[in-house]
């Protein structure tokens, strides 16, 4: 088998998430020159009339500065491929490209991007052609059109030895198009210094970015600068951006000032005001609490993505932390030795419930002899995303109460009701699941209320005289989750991660075993007992209950519980608060910032069982309108509307296995 097949096998099996997982690596700065030749010649081979313009894609950042690479970006000078200033029919077909799909493309994207200019669409619509065209002609460059941006074009390439050896491992190669001076400014990076290994590049540029932000102006790596209030291009080359930052600041200032982090931090602190001094510092912190951009080598050996605050701000973190609600908690373990010294002083978090991680070797052995069938002291349940309820019966008299209550209290309608008729006495607790006003992400797909007894105490036949059309009882029994259905190479490696969990583990061999088992029996498509998505799974039996969160639902929750929160008003935000906060607040605002990562993460489809506010067309238009302050208007209002009315949330057509259990349940349970 030649290596383009060998390659493409690879790709298709091992790759999984795009660009993410076994198939792609860091690159080494002896690996970089020989993959981009080959990668050159790959792209000359598909296009052939612009094979000299790609020795003129310059890479960026810290690529060839440091010992290796997380990835590859390169500019790519618009006007080099489009001289005309714009995208001709001439110019398509010279890259073998069809004008009228392109114009389709086009056409689809104004409809889903209105507040973006023409130009700008005209470039996105091409690079879409062009990486589909690329991921349908050749056997070893893969493409990912769903990660096509304005001005972006993400593609993935095998590592090339610098004997010429072709590996089994890739690395990501970026494309971003726009001004080459423009680009080769914004994502410049020097080489790291021996004092501060952990400072990098776009610690110098999210400086750059806070500066601009404080007075009103967006900093975007691809476009330029930005008035945030017109969204008028303010400057699109190093010597314009420079101009206008000391224009802003009263003071004059040269691009080569700002080519490291030390040189801009210093300028900052000599010539700006104490307070735009104070407000770039606070707004730079604030981002750089939410930014991941180093990976560290814990003692372990284990991996880990981090934050890095630069040695000169140490002291006004530690000054300053609390007023601006910094929480530390991923900073890099290796590095800022007094600011995570403070946060574990200051930010005791309640220990969260145990997970296959924090489990003993016998409980990870025993877990895994229940998955492959095997006797096992283990219990397995379906843990369900509803509203938890406890019910008690007195001498005929009936109370609840709700998880956050601290009491018992006279049961009112319908439950009053319900429980009046149930004979004896005795104390349950519910998840209760309504088919209409529940503020969860699972699509279970039921026409009435149901009740699962998770005390043990609710009998079948109790079940069965409770239930009538409008309320469903479970007992604990039924949902039980003791059977998984196993492919034989599933089996296979069971048996393998049994035999390594009977051996000393480390936290990192945990954490891998963990991540497999989730990924064995709580795949995107496994179905609820009650139809729908799963939430997750809870085990008991062992030397200690846990849970086993399904990463689906878990995403999904994440982007939006806080979203939901602060909407529809129980996060005790004031509406009126939030609206301006949407509408004029910073890039630096963790309200606008969670409004950013849900729509960009609801862009992509969900699996089916599952819910989000949005389709993903209208998560690709309400994206492209948070740049202006009528476009974040326009934000807050739809999404305003849509969180309020549950009905209206998107879900995927529901799996035929999934529709077949509003069939089942009536028939074994009423």
């Amino acid at each position: 088998m030649s290596f383009h097949s060998q390659w493409r096998k690879f790709l298709l099996t091992e790759g999984g998430n795009v660009f993410k997982g076994e198939s792609v690596d860091s690159i080494p700065i002896a690996f970089i020159e020989p993959t981009l030749n080959e990668y050159y010649e790959e792209l000359s081979r598909l296009f052939p009339q612009h094979a000299s313009k790609f020795a003129n894609f310059a890479p960026l950042g810290s690529v060839g500065k440091k010992a290796k690479s997380g990835d590859i970006d390169l500019a790519v000078d618009v006007e080099e491929l489009f001289p005309q200033g714009k995208v001709t029919d001439e110019d398509l077909q010279s890259w073998n490209l069809d004008p009228a799909a392109w114009r389709a493309t086009y056409e689809k994207m104004v409809k889903y991007a209105r507040t973006a200019k023409p130009s700008e669409l005209e470039l996105r619509a091409f690079l879409y052609e062009i990486a589909k065209y690329i991921g349908e002609n050749s056997q070893i460059i893969k493409t990912d059109l769903k990660k096509v941006r304005p001005g972006q074009m993400f593609s993935l390439y095998p590592q090339i030895s610098d004997t010429g050896e072709q590996k089994d491992v890739g690395v990501q190669i970026d494309w971003m198009m726009g001004n080459r001076n423009w680009l080769k400014f914004s994502y410049f990076s020097p080489a790291p210094t021996e004092s501060q290994p952990f400072l990098k590049g776009l610690h110098r540029t999210q400086l750059l970015l806070a500066m601009f932000l404080v007075k009103d102006h967006s900093f975007r790596h691809v476009g330029g600068v930005f008035d945030r209030k017109t969204g008028e291009k303010m400057a699109h080359s190093p010597s314009e951006a420079m101009r206008l930052l000391g224009k802003l600041y009263g003071s004059n200032v040269s691009p080569e000032t700002f080519n490291t982090f030390e040189g801009a931090l210093e300028w900052l602190m000599g010539n700006a005001s104490e307070q735009d001094k104070n407000r770039a510092l606070d707004a730079y912190l604030t981002i750089l609490d939410r930014t991941k951009g180093n990976k560290e080598t814990l003692p372990s050996g284990e991996e880990n993505r981090c934050g890095y605050i630069p040695q000169e701000l140490e002291d006004y973190w530690l000054q300053n932390w609390k007023r601006l609600g910094l929480k530390g908690n991923i900073l890099c373990k290796t590095a800022n030795n007094r600011l995570r010294a403070a946060v574990e002083s200051g930010m005791l978090e309640e220990a969260a419930t145990p997970r296959i991680a924090n489990l003993g070797n016998a409980d990870i052995v025993a877990l895994i002899d229940l998955i492959l069938g095997e006797e096992s002291v283990l219990d397995v349940s379906e843990k369900l995303a509803g509203q938890n309820l406890s019910v008690k019966i007195e001498d005929g008299q009936v109370y609840t109460k709700y998880k956050n209550e601290p009491e018992f209290r006279e049961a009112r309608e319908p439950f009053k009701t319900i429980f009046a008729a149930h004979d004896g006495d005795g104390e349950y607790v519910f998840e209760m699941i309504s088919p209409d006003n529940r503020p969860d992400y699972v699509n279970y797909l039921t026409d009435s209320t149901i009740f699962i007894d998770f005390s043990g105490r609710l009998t079948d036949e109790m079940a069965k005289s409770l239930s009538n059309d409008q309320f469903t009882f479970m007992t604990k029994g039924q949902i039980r989750r003791n059977q998984f259905d196993l492919t034989d190479e599933q089996r296979q490696e069971l048996v393998g991660l049994r035999s390594r969990a009977q051996s000393r583990l480390r936290k990192r061999d945990k954490q891998e075993i963990a991540e497999r088992i989730k990924a064995i029996i709580l795949s995107p498509n496994v179905q609820s007992v009650l139809g729908g998505g799963v939430e997750g799974l809870y085990v008991t039996g062992g030397e200690k209950d846990f849970k086993i969160p399904n990463p689906t639902y878990q995403n999904l929750q994440k982007l939006q519980a806080g979203v939901y929160a602060v909407m529809s008003g129980r996060a005790g935000i004031r509406k009126a608060v939030v609206k301006k906060r949407v509408i004029d607040g910073e890039d630096g605002d963790r309200i606008v910032q969670d409004l950013r990562r849900f729509l960009s993460f609801a862009q992509n489809d969900i699996p089916s069982g599952y819910r989000m506010f949005v389709t993903p067309d209208e998560a690709m238009d309400l994206l492209s309108k948070m740049d202006t302050p009528e476009g974040r208007k326009q934000v807050y209002v739809f999404l305003n509307k849509r969180i309020k009315k549950k009905s209206d949330w998107y879900s995927p057509e529901q799996l035929e296995e999934a529709v077949n259990w509003s069939r089942r349940y009536k028939k074994t349970i009423l």
